[in-house]
């Protein structure tokens, strides 16, 4: 009996905590956790929390330690359309949290962006490490044409395969299909974080 009380305390404390840390921010909705994940650089695993910016099209993430202590912050805002998207990718010994924007887009075409990130140390840094075009789409009068991308690597933590399937239809329902694969290496550089991350190599 005493346990259940101890673990409902505790429970209402953590409650009230994370919503003073929600409402604290006053242009912020309440954050809510997200994810344990490995983004730190050595593999450590953070603590990953996000909240909707106001107008809805942006997230706020906040990453803290296993005491709860912010480590540090992340705003990524679309300006129009809808906001982000984003998913934590699993590798053997680190993971990456990455996020879906909208980057190029008018009449007939609209292209997503996905943004890899990690963090480079404790109350330190975070750190963008690759970014390419997930998914573009473009429709005229005449054809229409689709880019898809697809993460082949079953171990993403240096190496990383990335397919790129184009799809061009025209009238009559005439498609072909094409694809290539994109690897990209994980490059570190030791004296300046500011380089490391991934690079294209064919």
């Amino acid at each position: 009996m005493k346990n259940k009380i101890l673990y409902l305390l505790i429970f209402i404390i953590l409650c009230v905590g994370f919503y003073f840390l929600g409402t604290t921010m006053s242009n912020k909705t309440p954050i809510r956790l997200s994810d344990t994940a490995r983004l730190m650089e050595d593999g450590s695993s953070v603590k990953v929390f996000t909240g909707e910016t106001k107008g809805r099209l942006g997230v706020e993430f906040v990453f803290t330690d296993n005491q709860n202590n912010i480590i540090n912050t992340l705003s990524v805002e679309n300006s129009n359309i809808a906001g982000p998207s984003y998913r934590i990718v699993k590798g053997d010994k680190h993971d990456w949290l990455v996020i879906t924007t909208i980057g190029k887009n008018g009449t007939g075409y609209i292209e997503y962006v996905d943004t890899w990130y990690m963090v480079t140390g404790w109350y330190g840094g975070i750190q963008k490490v690759l970014s390419y075009n997930s998914l573009v789409k473009e429709n005229d009068t005449l054809s229409s044409k689709e880019i898809t991308s697809d993460v082949m690597s079953n171990n993403v933590d240096d190496i990383l395969d990335v397919k790129f399937t184009t799809k061009i239809c025209k009238p009559k329902d005439v498609c072909t299909t094409s694809s290539q694969i994109d690897r990209y290496v994980r490059n570190v550089d030791k004296l300046d974080e500011s380089k490391s991350g991934f690079i294209l190599k064919y």
